[in-house]
Formats: C-alpha cells, structure tokens, sequence
C-alpha cells in the first residue's frame, strides 16, 4: 500500500505541473523580432553612362555620386527622368535631371534641369578653381559638344548656384582667370570659349577659333569671333594676340 501510495502522489505532481504549463497565465518564452532587411545600396553613377529612353510613360533611374572636398561625407541622389518618351525616342518636355544632395540620410539642396535631351549623369569637378566642387548637368548634346547647366559649388558650404549654360568641355583656367570652354566646330576647327564670372553669371568674354591649315595640325589660324555678348571684349590687335596665344588656343591640336 505504501508503494501503491508513492506512485500515486508522483502522478499527481506530474499532472499538477503538466497543468500548469498549459493554463493561460503560464509564462512563455518570446522570439526577437526579425531585424528589418538593410536597405540596398544605390548604383555609382560613374557605372551607369547613358540611359537609353523607351518609349512610353515616364521612367526613373537613380545613383549616386559620392562628394569629395569640403564636401566629403555628402553625396548626390540623381534622378533621370525621361518623361513620356515620343515614337522617335527622344525624352518628353517632362524629362528631367533631378539632384538631391544628401547629408547622411538627410536630403538636402534640390537641383532640377529641365527638359532634357538626353539621360546623362552629372558631371562633379572644380571647374572654376576654387577647390569646390561643381556640377554639370547634361541639358543636351548637337553633333560634338554636349549643352551643360553649369552649378557652382562654394567653398563655405553654401548652396550650389546656376551660372549658366556652356557648348562644350571645360579646360584649365587662365593665368587671370578666365574659364576656358573648348567646343569643336568640325573636324578643322577648334573654337576656345572665355568666361568671366560676374554677378553670379557666366560672360563670355572672347571666343577664339582655330583652324587646321593642314594634316598635321602644326600649321594653324586663329581668329578671334564676334560672341554677340555685349560684354564681350572689343576685338583688335591686342586681344586677338592675348586669346590667340593663349596655352589652350594655340595647342588645341596637340
């Protein structure tokens, strides 16, 4: 009996604390939750090149351009927007390049070029020599020389500015300080673009063109060109030997 007893309090027990698992007030162990996925990493601009526009509605491609200079730890969101794309492939009135500059996660300064012709990433370099870096939006392209929305970068952090719009690539500066823009008027002929920077404004102030006499390039005229700016610099004697004998003109060919 004192057996039979034994076993019959154990089973109790057993049973009492299989019950108390079960009730509804038992504690139980709870999972973490799952952390969420890390966002995914936006495409370098540097690998994308030129987005091809197919036509139909609208269509986004993004990357980023990492910031170097005062503004290193910063990047560039852009957006290329092609707009309702026409039969001929051509981006709609709607297109647009869109650049947001992010501090961290935060965006901050929103740059727009609009329309456009062609789905290119900017371009960030010092253009003008300040040591900032500057943006150049690809508005269009003709035969050779690509259109650019030029924005200013300042080296005190404030935002970027537009100047303006050039035809062609920018080169170094000139001893006084002129921007240079060279842009190819044919195969023959390479014309030098001079600007100045006043009130926040691009002027062109000379524009010097060079022509190839022969295969080689060595044998060459340069003349300088009417800009139609009415800021521009009178042509004479003095000017043409200034511009014309500048480093960029007179070793266009070389």
């Amino acid at each position: 009996m004192k057996t039979k007893s034994s076993i019959f309090a154990l089973s109790a027990a057993l049973f009492a604390l299989g019950a108390y698992g079960c009730a509804p007030n038992a504690e139980k162990t709870e999972r973490a939750p799952a952390p969420a996925p890390a966002p995914a990493a936006m495409q370098s601009c540097d690998d994308l090149g030129r987005v091809d526009a197919v036509v139909g509605e609208s269509v986004t491609t993004m990357c980023e351009i990492k910031l170097t200079g005062l503004d290193e730890g910063s990047s560039f969101k852009v957006e290329l927007i092609s707009g309702t794309v026409t039969d001929e492939g051509m981006p709609g009135e709607d297109s647009m390049v869109r650049v947001t500059k992010m501090v961290g996660t935060e965006p901050g300064q929103v740059i727009e070029e609009s329309p456009v012709g062609l789905l290119v990433t900017p371009s960030y370099q010092d253009v003008n020599g300040d040591g900032e870096g500057d943006l150049l939006v690809t508005r269009d392209m003709g035969n050779v020389n690509s259109v650019y929305g030029v924005w200013l970068g300042s080296p005190d952090g404030a935002p970027f500015y537009r100047v303006g719009e050039v035809a062609g690539e920018f080169g170094p500066l000139t001893s006084d300080g002129y921007l240079t823009v060279s842009a190819r008027s044919n195969a023959a002929t390479h014309c030098v673009s001079f600007y100045s920077l006043t009130d926040r404004q691009l002027t062109q102030k000379a524009s010097a063109c060079v022509t190839a006499l022969d295969e080689t390039g060595k044998e060459v005229e340069c003349v300088l060109e009417d800009t139609g700016d009415p800021n521009a610099l009178p042509i004479n004697a003095e000017t043409q030997a200034k511009f014309c004998g500048e480093p960029s003109v007179a070793n266009v060919f070389q």
